[in-house]
């Protein structure tokens, strides 16, 4: 008979507390687990451990060594001080490699609040001073960014008078979200709430829509907590109204 414990970040906290109590007798505790408990949790009546991971044959060894390395540390998981047994299954698999380089920030996160602090810093055009990095963002990356400043209404549609549609002036609300450290969308909201004054409850959907998901889901119980999430939002229908009732 088995007792059995998801462990994952969508879990939620009482649900992952679980895994530390102590087993029923005639019970074995099983736990289900990403890289959650990899570094930062210690279970201590835990024995065994099965890992599922992909050894790849080399040419070069030193990257198998990383590889085989990365595998010994997620034993880490449980108490150093039981007689812990970790069982790797391993898949071996001949491939031809390639050296996989990761992307600088200006290829992989959004280039909202970069292009807002160049035009700040009256640096140029953003297209022209952003081709100049080490490791550029696409051009059409840009031009989309720049675009959507100005929908969003942080930029101009004009500079020096003139139409650019890949390029635009700095405007009142674009040098206020050049300061605020959250989503520029988000940030609009804040500034929305000042001016119709309710700066509070934006302030908390604001803060709630930064996370992954303001209600917590039981496991297997989304039925149940989507019931939960209708009654805060009462005759609204909304989310954001369901948030501010529940923070308040």
């Amino acid at each position: 008979r088995w007792q059995v414990y998801p462990l994952h970040s969508r879990v939620t906290l009482e649900e992952q507390s679980n895994v530390f109590l102590t087993t029923v007798p005639g019970y074995r505790k099983v736990i289900l687990s990403t890289n959650i408990a990899e570094s930062s949790v210690t279970v201590p009546d835990v024995k065994y451990g099965k890992i599922n991971c992909f050894v790849i044959i080399l040419d070069y060894f030193f990257f198998l060594i990383a590889v085989i390395d990365f595998c010994l540390t997620r034993t880490l998981v449980c108490d150093k001080e039981t007689n812990y047994q970790s069982l790797r299954l391993c898949w071996a698999s001949k491939m031809n490699w390639k050296v996989t380089i990761t992307l600088s920030s200006f290829q992989r996160c959004p280039l909202g609040t970069t292009v807002l602090k160049i035009k700040k810093l009256d640096m140029g055009g953003p297209k022209a001073l952003l081709a100049t990095a080490l490791s550029p963002p696409s051009v059409g990356d840009i031009e989309r960014t720049i675009l959507q400043l100005k929908e969003l209404g942080a930029l101009t549609t004009c500079v020096q008078r003139e139409e650019n549609p890949y390029d635009g002036e700095l405007t009142f609300l674009g040098r206020i979200l050049a300061q605020l450290p959250v989503d520029l969308h988000l940030g609009k909201l804040i500034v929305l709430g000042h001016v119709f004054g309710c700066l509070e409850e934006c302030l908390i959907i604001a803060a709630a829509l930064s996370l992954r998901n303001f209600f917590a889901v039981p496991f297997k119980q989304h039925v149940d907590g989507y019931r939960n999430k209708l009654f805060f939002a009462g005759n609204s229908k909304s989310d954001c109204i369901a948030i501010v009732n529940a923070f308040k």
